[in-house]
């Protein structure tokens, strides 16, 4: 299933499931000893629950840097592929030096960065951030598009703002 991010109304693809699974996993097993939202409550509970509201971005973003910092020290062996199971067979890329490299997308893009991008705009529209199922939704693709500083998706009528 392809899930993604909303912001004030935008759209955004982030990827597979299973690719936003495995980095919860990972938090809660390797950051936060198997306890759920223990050390890391703005990401874990309610960003992990699918909405983090608006006045509690700014906090899952300091997490989110606290994360990467951590991440950043550990190996790519620490890879928890789903919570529930934590002893499923991981994918670790060839080329990840530590945990945080594990989070790359297909497309090679970085899951941390692309997360602060994405709470960064929703700290400045004070706006709430969403993970959710694009399965029937229109979608922006994460790449710029000339001459569109904005893309907005209501439903199912779109709406631009340009330069």
């Amino acid at each position: 299933m392809t899930i993604g991010l909303s912001v004030d109304g935008l759209n955004i693809v982030l990827g597979e499931g299973q690719f936003l699974e495995s980095f919860f996993s990972t938090i809660c097993v390797r950051l936060e000893g198997g306890k759920l939202g223990s050390v890391y409550p703005n990401i874990m509970e309610d960003f992990y629950d699918g909405n983090l509201q608006a006045d509690k971005v700014k906090k899952g973003l300091n997490e989110l840097k606290e994360i990467e910092k951590k991440m950043l020290g550990m190996k790519p062996t620490d890879l928890i592929m789903d919570m529930v199971n934590p002893n499923l067979k991981q994918v670790i890329p060839s080329e990840a030096l530590n945990l945080k490299d594990c989070f790359f997308s297909k497309s090679g893009r970085d899951l941390i960065k692309f997360l602060y991008k994405y709470f960064n705009f929703a700290i400045e529209e004070n706006s709430n951030i969403k993970i959710i199922s694009l399965t029937h939704l229109p979608i922006l693709e994460d790449k710029p598009q000339e001459g569109i500083t904005k893309v907005y998706y209501y439903n199912t009528k779109k709406k631009t703002e340009n330069n």
